[in-house]
């Protein structure tokens, strides 16, 4: 499974470095995907819209983190249907645990 995080770059990198700990490959850019197929990778840092297509295209998740008051998730990328818009409010294990529950929806039990 591929993820691309979305969002402001401690929320996305705190976010990559969890998903590291249960068993993601972190890649700084979408060519490394050849190095590991599909297997559980993280994209801590998408900041452009073609980098989220090829994303999309190659099967990815792209995950949107949120903090109130930003509700567009306007970091470069557009909220695409499929993508996932999760809340950054409150302690990091609640942002985690809906990264979790996003990325359950959609591979199902996973991270």
């Amino acid at each position: 499974m591929i993820i691309g995080l979305v969002g402001t770059n401690a929320d996305t990198q705190a976010v990559s470095a969890r998903l590291a700990g249960h068993g993601f490959h972190e890649l700084e850019n979408e060519y490394e995907i050849r190095l590991f197929g599909n297997d559980n990778l993280v994209f801590p840092n998408v900041r452009h819209e073609h980098k989220a297509l090829f994303l999309r295209e190659a099967g990815a998740l792209i995950i949107h983190v949120v903090r109130e008051g930003d509700e567009s998730g306007d970091h470069g990328v557009a909220i695409h249907p499929g993508d996932a818009v999760v809340g950054a409010n409150g302690s990091f294990e609640g942002l985690f645990d809906r990264v979790r529950v996003a990325i359950d929806k959609r591979f199902g039990k996973a991270a």
